[in-house]
C-alpha cells in the first residue's frame, strides 16, 4: 500500500513538472492539480509523523518485562507492533479516501479478528490476510474482489462469506487446519470461482462438495491426507488438479473419470502403478508423476495424443513404452532419476520435442534417432554411462543447452560446433583430453565447463584449453575449468 501512495504521488508530480501537459489544463483544472498536490505534500508530512509515533511505541513495547529474543511474548510483541502499522496507515488513507485503493495486505499480523475499518476498503480487488490467527471471517461485501489470501491461518472450514463476492476468482487457504469434509457450500453463490487451493491441510477424502463451484477450473489438494480421487467426476468445470504428496490411491473407476482434466500432478504419492484407464483422460496436456515407485506404464498412454509435458521424474522405470513415444504432440520428456538402460529408437517420432531430461539413468548411448527432432533446444544426459555422443547431432540446430557432465566421453563432441544457437555446454567430469579452438566459433555461447577431465597440465592441449577460456571470460562466458 506505501508503494500505491508513492507511485500515486509520483504521477501528480511528473504531471505537474511537464510543462508539454501543464499548458493543455484549462486553469480550474490546474487549481484541481495544484490542490492535489498539495494534499498530497501534507498526506506525506503527516504518514512522516505516524511513523514517528509507531517506532516510539514499538520501542516502548519491546521494552517490557519477559520480552526474550526468540520466544512467543517476543513474537506477539512483534504481531502488535505490525498492527499498529496497518492502523496507523488505515487512518491516513481513510483520512485521504479509499476509493483508488484495490490492493491491501494485512499478513502476518497475528490478527484474531478482521479489523473495523475493513469495511471502508470498498474497492478491494486483492486482499491478503494470510499468516494471522483467523479461524472465523465475516467479510464484508467487496464487490470488486478478484483475489483472496486467507492461507496459513487456522481455518477449519472454508469460510462461507467468500461466496458472496461476486467476482472473486482466486480463493488462497493453504496451511489452515481444514480437516474431513468441506461443509456447507451455498449453491449459486460460488459460479465466479476459478481457482481454489486447499492444499497443506488435514482433508482425509476428496472434497466432491466443491461440485458447487460452478466456474472451478483449477484446484490444489497437495499435502493432505487424501487416499482417493472418488467424486472428483462430480466437479464438472475442473481442468486443473494438483494432488501431490498424498497417500493416493488411483483406482481405475475413479482415474477413469479424469477424462475432463488438461493437467494432473500427483506427485510424491507413493504410486506404484497407474492404471490402464489414465488413456481416457484424452484431454490431458500436462502429466506429472514425479518421485514416485512406478516401475512401468500402461500402453494405454499412446491415447493421450494432446500431451505436452510428460514428467516421470524420479521413479524406478527400466523402460518407456513404445507407447509413449507415439505421442507427437510431446513437448516435454522428462525421465530423470530412473533405471533406464536404453531409450527407443522411436524417440526420433517426438517431432516436437524442445526439452529432453535422461540424466541420472544407466545409459550406455543415446540413439541417433534424436538428431530428428529439430525442435529440440535442451538436452539433459549428464550423470548417465555414455561413452560418446551421435555425430549426427549436428543437426540440432535449434539446441541452446546440452549437459553431458559426468559420463565417460573420451573424445570432445565435435559435432557442437555445428550448433549456432548453442548458449550452455557443460562437459566436465569426464575423459576428455582436448578442447578445440573452433570452439571460439559459437558466437551464443554463455557457459561452457570442461573442470575434471584428461587435460594434463604441462601440456600442449592444456595450454590451449587455457587460451580458449581465456577469450571465452574477455566474452564474459561462465567458465569452469
Amino acid at each position: 500500500m506505501k508503494s500505491l501512495y508513492f507511485f500515486i504521488g509520483s504521477l501528480l508530480l511528473l504531471s505537474a513538472c511537464n510543462p508539454r501537459y501543464y499548458v493543455l489544463l484549462k486553469s480550474d483544472q490546474r487549481k484541481e492539480l495544484k490542490s492535489k498536490i498539495n494534499e498530497h505534500t501534507e498526506f506525506h508530512i503527516r504518514r512522516e509523523e505516524e511513523r514517528l509515533k509507531r517506532m516510539e511505541a514499538s520501542k516502548e513495547m519491546l521494552k517490557k518485562p519477559g520480552v526474550k529474543l526468540g520466544d512467543n511474548s517476543k513474537r506477539e510483541a512483534e504481531y502488535a507492533i505490525q498492527r499498529l502499522e496497518y492502523d496507523s496507515l488505515a487512518k491516513i488513507a481513510l483520512s485521504s479516501g479509499t476509493d483508488t485503493i484495490i490492493a491491501l495486505s494485512l499478513k502476518g499480523a497475528g490478527y484474531q479478528q478482521l479489523p473495523i475499518w475493513l469495511k471502508e476498503f470498498k474497492n478491494l480487488k486483492r486482499l491478503d490476510l494470510s499468516r494471522n490467527k483467523l479461524s472465523e471471517v465475516d467479510l464484508p461485501y467487496l464487490p470488486n474482489l478478484e483475489v483472496l489470501n486467507l492461507s496459513q491461518n487456522e481455518f477449519e472450514k472454508i469460510p462461507e462469506c467468500i461466496f458472496q463476492m461476486p467476482h472473486l476468482k482466486k480463493v488462497y487457504l493453504f496451511r489452515n487446519k481444514l480437516s474431513k469434509n468441506v461443509k456447507r457450500l451455498r449453491a449459486g453463490e460460488s459460479d465466479s470461482i476459478e481457482l481454489l487451493d486447499l492444499s497443506r491441510n488435514k482433508l482425509t477424502r476428496f472434497p466432491a462438495e466443491l461440485k458447487k463451484l460452478k466456474a472451478i477450473k483449477k484446484l490444489d489438494i497437495s499435502g493432505n491426507k487424501i487416499g482417493s480421487l472418488k467424486g472428483v467426476w462430480k466437479i464438472k468445470s475442473l481442468q486443473d488438479l494438483t494432488a501431490d504428496e498424498n497417500p493416493l490411491f488411483l483406482h481405475p473407476k475413479d482415474v477413469a473419470e479424469l477424462r475432463r482434466l488438461k493437467r494432473f500432478s500427483a506427485a510424491v504419492c507413493q504410486l506404484n502403478y497407474v492404471p490402464e484407464q489414465i488413456g481416457d483422460a484424452v484431454f490431458l496436456e500436462k502429466l506429472v508423476l514425479t518421485d514416485n515407485r512406478l516401475e512401468n506404464l500402461p500402453s494405454s498412454i499412446g491415447k493421450l495424443q494432446r500431451l505436452q509435458n510428460l514428467t516421470l521424474y524420479k521413479n524406478s522405470l527400466t523402460t518407456v513404452p513404445e507407447e509413449v513415444y507415439t505421442i507427437k504432440s510431446l513437448k516435454w520428456l522428462d525421465l530423470y532419476y530412473n533405471q533406464l538402460t536404453e531409450l527407443s529408437a522411436a524417440i526420433g517420432n517426438l517431432e516436437h520435442l524442445e526439452i529432453l531430461y535422461t540424466s541420472y539413468n544407466k545409459l550406455q548411448a543415446l540413439p541417433n534417432e534424436i538428431s530428428k527432432l529439430t525442435k529440440l533446444e535442451e538436452l539433459y544426459a549428464h550423470n548417465n554411462h555414455l561413452m560418446q555422443v551421435p555425430a549426427s547431432y549436428g543437426s540440432l540446430k535449434a539446441l541452446k543447452v546440452l549437459h553431458l557432465q559426468n559420463n565417460l566421453l573420451t573424445e570432445f563432441p565435435v559435432f557442437v560446433l555445428d550448433l549456432p544457437k548453442l548458449k550452455e555446454l557443460n562437459l566436465a567430469s569426464n575423459e576428455l583430453k582436448m578442447v578445440p579452438e573452433d570452439l571460439l566459433k559459437l558466437e551464443n555461447l554463455n557457459m561452457f565447463f570442461v573442470e575434471d577431465n584428461l587435460i594434463e597440465k604441462g601440456t600442449e592441449a592444456h595450454e590451449q584449453v587455457k587460451e580458449v577460456m581465456s577469450v571465452l571470460s574477455e566474452r564474459r562466458v561462465s567458465t569452469r575449468f
